[in-house]
């Protein structure tokens, strides 16, 4: 590991205490039937915010990713548009032309993302809820003018967790007067988008951290470069694992104690030493002794730092 770099020190790898880490212990504690209702709950929430937000996100966001906006999704928002057209006498023409809107821009984002996967233009991911729409540029200018950092403060995760949800409030709360069943959803859906914009912003957080922690762990355990910097530290995690069967083999042959005569170690047979060799440096001609297995491999020459391979023969 170079230095400057993040290492593992003594107590790093502990017992992790946040809520996450404890809910996911005791989930494996809880009956099957309590695991259920928990399951049913989140699907039912994660169901109802795709329908109050659907609506919404189709109009404010493109580029959707081509499993992100299924058929079935595309389907339920027009049949809407059908259903509110039985109701238009108690309901607005607004919340009519609302939902048509809505369902034609679902079938576009839903025809186009097919479109871009059958021309091979994967530049996103097949999840992706789309990126917001192009209006918020001029915003984004603007702080940028005025010294802001729009990359902080109007981000496309700030856009989707906190202008869109602003949006739809804006819009119920200027509705609400005129239109108060168009403006109700409006209000309903700031708060599903809200909710929404969070839940996923923090499973993603936790995908970040996940990737961040198996890139250290990797790179503490990792000796990939142990001939190309001799002198750097090294951490290296050890398992030993002790198992109650034990083949007969040529190094140990003796047979396992009975189960009333308790158990006892077996003995670790020896382990031969690794084969060395020793080779020339090319530079300053000195001698280097190294193991026989790291014939191919690249080394530095400790004396005048000179980077090699070392020869598979001879």
């Amino acid at each position: 590991m170079k230095h400057g770099e993040t290492q593992m020190k003594p107590g790093e790898m502990q017992f992790e205490h946040n809520y996450h880490t404890r809910f996911a212990r005791m989930w494996l504690l809880l009956p099957d039937h309590i695991k259920g209702w928990f399951v049913i709950g989140q699907v039912v929430l994660e169901e109802l915010l795709i329908y109050f937000t659907s609506p919404v996100e189709v109009l404010l966001r493109y580029r959707f990713g081509v499993r992100s906006l299924s058929l079935l999704l595309v389907l339920q928002l027009v049949n809407a548009v059908w259903l509110l057209q039985l109701y238009v006498g108690r309901i607005s023409p607004a919340a009519v032309m609302f939902a048509a809107a809505a369902a034609t821009a679902a079938i576009y984002h839903y025809w186009e993302s097919r479109r871009d996967e059958r021309n091979g233009e994967r530049h996103r991911h097949t999840y992706s809820p789309g990126d917001p729409l192009p209006f918020w540029w001029p915003i984004r200018s603007l702080l940028a003018r005025m010294g802001i950092n729009r990359e902080k403060w109007l981000s496309d995760w700030m856009i989707t967790r906190f202008g869109e949800p602003g949006l739809c409030l804006l819009a119920g709360a200027i509705l609400y007067t005129t239109v108060q069943g168009l403006a109700t959803y409006f209000l309903i859906a700031a708060g599903a988008l809200l909710l929404k914009g969070q839940i996923v912003y923090l499973r993603m957080v936790n995908m970040e951290r996940d990737r961040l922690d198996a890139k250290l762990a990797a790179e503490w355990v990792s000796a990939e470069d142990f001939l190309n910097s001799p002198n750097q530290d090294r951490v290296f995690m050890v398992t030993v694992i002790r198992s109650p069967v034990i083949h007969k083999t040529e190094e140990f042959s003796e047979p396992l104690p009975k189960p009333e005569q308790g158990w006892h170690d077996p003995p670790i047979p020896a382990i031969p030493e690794p084969v060395s060799v020793t080779i020339e440096c090319p530079s300053c001609h000195g001698r280097l002794k190294v193991k026989e297995k790291h014939r191919g491999r690249r080394c530095s020459c400790p004396a005048c730092k000179t980077s090699f391979m070392i020869p598979t023969e001879g």
